[in-house]
């Protein structure tokens, strides 16, 4: 049984009456693009705020700086340099100096004698394609014989032989050399 009112249907009158609160709504609300300048204006509002508090924060343009002489002023401002430069080194005391750099002395002809045999001896290590514990251990012994330019030789040149896979690796504990 359907509802009635004094023998007219319910449905049509809640429909009308429904239809015509929705149409009210949306004609008092305004459209969708009304909205959405309203909220554009009020977001343009607070840029404009917040640009005049940065401008109460921000310091004068026309500030100099001390570290951009002028042309005129630079002659002065490396006549400072020198001065403070003067005054820290006689502050600074010796021991902090720095020494002068020796030369070393060129190698004796006992050690150049040393060099050439492990050269070779290098050499023969390097033709039997491996390279062990044993080999490792013999090459430090070579170490306390030989300067340190001539000890640096050696090992580049085992150094090479390696990476390019002439010589095979077969050290069982720590680095190879």
């Amino acid at each position: 049984m359907r509802p009635t009112i004094a023998g007219r249907p319910l449905l049509p009158l809640l429909l009308a009456l429904v239809t015509g609160w929705a149409l009210a709504r949306a004609g008092s609300s305004g459209s969708p693009d009304e909205e959405v300048l309203r909220r554009l204006e009020r977001q343009e509002a607070r840029w404009e705020a917040l640009a005049r508090r940065l401008e109460a924060f921000a310091p004068p343009p026309a500030t100099t700086s001390a570290c951009a002489p002028t042309g005129a002023d630079l002659t002065a401002v490396r006549e400072d340099l020198r001065q403070l430069r003067e005054e820290l080194l006689r502050v600074v005391p010796t021991a902090t100096a720095p020494t002068p750099e020796t030369k070393p002395s060129p190698p004796s002809w006992e050690n150049n004698a040393r060099f050439a045999e492990a050269h070779r001896w290098v050499e023969d290590r390097m033709a039997t394609g491996r390279w062990g514990d044993a080999q490792r251990a013999e090459l430090h012994a070579w170490r306390g014989q030989l300067k340190g330019e001539q000890y640096q030789a050696l090992l580049m040149k085992l150094v090479v032989e390696v990476n390019a896979q002439r010589l095979r690796v077969e050290t069982t504990h720590g680095p190879p050399f």
